[in-house]
């Protein structure tokens, strides 16, 4: 194999936004035509040209023109992953050091600020609205299969080393906790905006007992910024107590009136400070919300975010939708958001230290797929935020929400968008959470990653073509929204590529590249990115950076339609390559060939088990191959799974 064509290209299969893709065109096979096994095989099928791919496919390296390339159906590829952590949805913490996680069937403990968790409680309830008040007393509601309502209590007394059920009746949707007895709760009613609000019980022993509290209108959330000063808030009104909860006062109106009433309302408190986030449901990619606050007990108040009817007002926004909240002082909160249709920028986080004058608005990178619950502050510093995505998370921030990090299962860095392996032990990848501009590097096959540089714009968003590609230790390149950044230095330093066009990026080798979307017209370079010439990039920016190397790759890459979901991801040499993409109607995997695009065999990756007997999807989005044998591919979630046998067997990569 030459030194030109030693080179490891990667490729994603989805359309960025929400558009869909039609389906994947299926070979016609013949009565002889292998079927793909329903159990998964540890080596791969000898291919046997059997079908046919698309009918327009032309000629492939190593074939004679005008025959049709044949993709070959086998057998499951074998996938061994590490066992999936419980998804999470509820965070609390009463210190930097002592908190709480927990989730389906699931609640965790830490005593060292999330260095370490360990588990303190299973069973087979979900577990959420956590509330603590000391580092011996927490609790949490439980709820049932197909609930929308808590029938369970779960508590404990003694810092997690045991906890108790006490059986709910009522229909309990959020507790919390003024001291280890007194303690109120939202009772009735259904968690949408569609029905009526609940009402308000409360404890004096803990939560064994329960009864009607003072305050008898209708109201959907509850907090507690003392033992004395308390909250709840309705669509209508928001109201205060300063004898923790023996009488009410309200203290100021909510949206809700005769015209719309389905308003719901969280409220979160600290200090003297209460935030309130209502919300008026959802239509046309967005919802209607609104943030008000108060700073001096309730005295005097003001509307700080909001958007109506889809559109912004004269104040901030959130995102298209606004998630959980959380007040980490008097005067600072934080705000999570999502935005559907925003391609791989789903999630967001806005904040504000100044009792929301100004607000900063970031990206959550690399959380595309997940599922955001609980967030938490301990103080104006540090925060947690209960996430899953085929698994659950917790993510964590030491600097008021400026920067978010994986804090379980793991700590230490990890690529967010994309990776690029450039030999079996050193490989690069782009991104972490709430920082999609890092750059990381691998000496050890993935098993460990070190921060070494950050781009001076942000990335681009995630297409079917990669936004990260390196040909060596040395030489990468890095899609943006309005071109391509280079670098010579091993990513520590970045600089711009003058005329090379937005979209994605591929280079076979320092000199040879490609860049722009993957079904319009690109740009080529064959001197390194100093000049640049319109190209038709064909099935993508992959394919056509392997071609300028060998035509026939061009060529071989015409089976992949660029209108479906299978597209060519990875090159190694003249004979060996990956496609990456849908192979039938539910299942994912990998395609490969040996001799250069004449045959391709099949891998479908089977679904894991989410441990509650049910399958998670966990989209393969990215692959990379340094060698004919050594690979990698990349999840929609951040998973990194390793093959050595050239794709039949993949080992999940567990950080150290």
């Amino acid at each position: 194999m030459s030194a030109a064509l030693r080179f490891s290209l990667v490729g994603i299969l989805f359309l960025s936004g929400c558009a869909t893709s039609p389906p994947v065109p299926q070979p016609t096979a013949s009565a002889s035509a292998p079927q793909p096994a329903d159990t998964p095989s540890a080596a791969p099928a000898t291919p046997t040209p059997t079908g046919t791919a698309t009918p327009t496919a032309t000629a492939s390296p190593g074939a004679s023109p005008g025959q049709t390339p044949t993709i070959v159906r086998t057998v499951d590829a074998t996938v061994h992953s590490d066992s999936i952590p419980p998804a999470l949805s509820s965070v609390a913490f009463v210190d930097v050091a002592t908190g709480w996680a927990a989730g389906r069937g699931i609640i965790l403990g830490t005593t060292n600020g999330g260095k370490s968790w360990r588990p303190e409680w299973t069973g087979t309830r979900s577990i959420s609205s956590l509330s603590a008040v000391d580092r011996l007393h927490a609790w949490g509601l439980g709820y049932g299969d197909l609930l929308t309502t808590a029938d369970q209590l779960v508590r404990t007394t003694d810092g997690g080393r045991s906890w108790m059920m006490t059986k709910l009746s009522g229909g309990f949707r959020e507790v919390a906790f003024a001291t280890d007895r007194v303690g109120l709760a939202v009772v009735g009613g259904i968690t949408d905006t569609t029905a009526g609000h609940g009402r308000l019980w409360e404890t004096a022993d803990g939560g064994l007992h329960w009864r009607s509290s003072a305050l008898t209108a209708g109201v959907d959330s509850v907090c507690f910024a003392s033992p004395g000063l308390g909250w709840a808030a309705g669509g209508s009104n928001v109201y205060r107590t300063v004898d923790g909860g023996g009488r009410w006062t309200m203290v100021a109106h909510g949206p809700s009136d005769a015209i719309e009433a389905a308003w719901f309302a969280t409220i979160r408190c600290r200090g003297n400070g209460a935030w309130v986030l209502s919300t008026g449901g959802g239509a046309g990619g967005s919802e209607a919300y609104l943030v008000t606050r108060t700073l001096d007990r309730g005295a005097h108040w003001q509307t700080v975010l909001g958007q109506l009817g889809g559109a912004a007002g004269a104040v901030s926004t959130i995102d298209a939708y606004a998630g959980s909240f959380d007040a980490a002082s008097a005067s600072a909160a934080g705000f999570i958001g999502f935005c559907p249709a925003c391609g791989y920028g789903d999630w967001s986080y806005t904040r504000t230290a100044d009792g929301g004058r100004t607000f900063t608005h970031t990206p959550l990178a690399g959380l595309t797929g997940a599922s955001l619950g609980d967030l938490s502050f301990a103080d104006p510093a540090h925060g947690w935020i209960a996430s899953s995505a085929a698994g659950g998370f917790l993510l964590a921030t030491t600097d008021g929400g400026r920067t978010w990090h994986r804090a379980y299962p793991f700590s230490a860095p990890w690529p967010a968008l994309d990776i690029a392996l450039v030999s079996p032990s050193v490989g690069f990848g782009l991104g972490v959470i709430g920082d999609e501009r890092a750059i990381l590097r691998t000496d050890d096959g993935g098993r460990t990653w070190q921060a070494i540089g950050r781009l001076p714009v942000d990335p681009g968003a995630r297409d079917r073509d990669p936004i990260l590609s390196f040909v060596d230790p040395g030489h990468g390149w890095v899609a943006t929204a309005t071109g391509v950044l280079a670098t010579t230095d091993g990513g520590h330093t970045w600089r711009s590529v003058p005329g090379a066009p937005p979209g994605g990026v591929a280079f076979a080798d320092a000199e040879h590249g490609c860049a722009g979307w993957f079904d319009a017209p690109a740009a080529m370079t064959t001197d390194g990115g100093t000049t640049w010439a319109p190209v038709d990039a064909g099935r993508g920016v992959v394919a056509c950076a392997a071609s300028l190397l060998d035509p026939a790759w061009a060529r071989a890459a015409q089976p992949f339609d660029p209108g479906n979901l299978l597209t060519i991801g990875a090159v190694v040499d003249a004979t060996h390559a990956w496609a990456l993409g849908s192979l039938d109607a539910d299942r994912i995997g990998l395609e490969s060939t040996t001799d250069g695009g004449t045959t391709w065999t099949a891998y479908r990756w089977p679904p894991r088990p989410d441990g509650t007997g049910g399958t998670v999807s966990d989209t393969l989005v990215r692959v990379s191959f340094a060698t004919p044998t050594a690979g990698w591919v990349f999840t929609l979630s951040g998973r990194l799974f390793e093959t050595r046998d050239g794709g039949a067997s993949w080992h999940e990569v567990q950080t150290r």
